[in-house]
């Protein structure tokens, strides 16, 4: 051995001896480790959040509004390297609410998750939207923070063409007095003279019909008439136009056998009955005069 490795071996043995004579055993330091040696001093917890919604691109027409429901989950998980002892919880936050403080979550309730609802739009202007919005958490003990976005893309289509009330469509058929409408030729399958539902009376008769002493069946059949017209006619129809357009088939095809009993409906439920009537042709007329929708055609 040179001097050089003798002197290496005295210095080991005395390195050990010294440990013997403190500690009664060789010293644990000699033992090599993989990585940083972690103490559980302020050691946090490991926190992750994920957002999402029910929708994810919609679209809407021009003033009308969607509910949109979102969800907030955060979530804590111990690290690898220790054992954590401090962000046991965090706040979170959301850019959507107002104010933006969703709730606090703790190790205990992990994963929590925060629900809401909010509507987006109306929408004065067509053309194409973005609704983005964040959520976050920040600790509460180290101020570590997180964040997770959603998007949804908006179509908001451009309303076209113009709308015609019933009083047009009455005159414009081709019984006059007005000049013929080519419009009627696309009712199925026989225009003007179609039977209506089943009424027993053609499309023109209904119209045609004065609805007497406020009858709910005639009042809701005109403003469908015209509706149906305008949309044959090039009229952009907005969801809750269509909507109530639907209703308003179930109705007229569900009380069609007698028409004229609408003037006297009695019994349970002849309010209500009356009140869907009406609610869904003053809809339908709305659309019809150019209140909601493309708007009125100067005829």
């Amino acid at each position: 051995m040179t001097g050089n490795g003798k002197k290496l071996r005295l210095l080991i043995f005395a390195t050990l001896a010294i440990a013997v004579a403190v500690g009664g055993a060789y010293p644990l330091l000699l033992h090599a480790t993989e990585g940083p040696i972690a103490t559980n001093c302020d050691c946090p917890y490991i926190w992750s959040i994920d957002k999402v919604a029910d929708q994810n691109e919609v679209t809407l027409s021009l003033g009308q509004q969607l509910q949109v429901n979102y969800s907030v989950t955060v979530s804590a998980r111990p690290p690898d390297i220790c054992s954590p002892t401090v962000d046991e919880c965090v706040n979170v936050y959301d850019t959507n609410k107002d104010p933006s403080l969703l709730g606090t979550a703790c190790v205990g309730e992990s994963p929590k998750t925060f629900t809401y609802s909010i509507f987006i739009g109306p929408y004065c202007e067509c053309g194409d939207y973005t609704v983005c919005n964040t959520a976050s958490f920040v600790t509460c003990d180290t101020c570590t923070t997180g964040c997770d976005s959603w998007s949804i893309i908006v179509h908001v289509p451009c309303d076209e063409g113009c709308t015609l009330t019933p009083g047009y469509w009455k005159t414009h058929s081709k019984y006059g007095p007005a000049p013929y409408d080519d419009t009627w030729a696309m009712v199925d399958p026989n225009g003007e003279d179609s039977a209506f539902f089943d009424t027993g009376q053609s499309w023109y008769e209904v119209l045609w019909t004065e609805p007497k002493g406020g009858n709910a069946y005639y009042i809701l059949a005109h403003a469908y008439i015209a509706g149906v017209l305008n949309e044959l006619n090039g009229a952009s129809v907005p969801a809750e136009v269509e909507s109530a357009m639907d209703d308003a088939e179930v109705l007229l095809d569900e009380y069609d056998g007698n028409p004229e009993s609408m003037d006297g409906l009695k019994g349970k439920g002849a309010k209500e009955i009356r009140r869907d009537f009406v609610d869904t042709a003053k809809l339908l007329d709305d659309y019809n005069n150019g209140l909601i929708g493309p708007g009125h055609c100067t005829e």
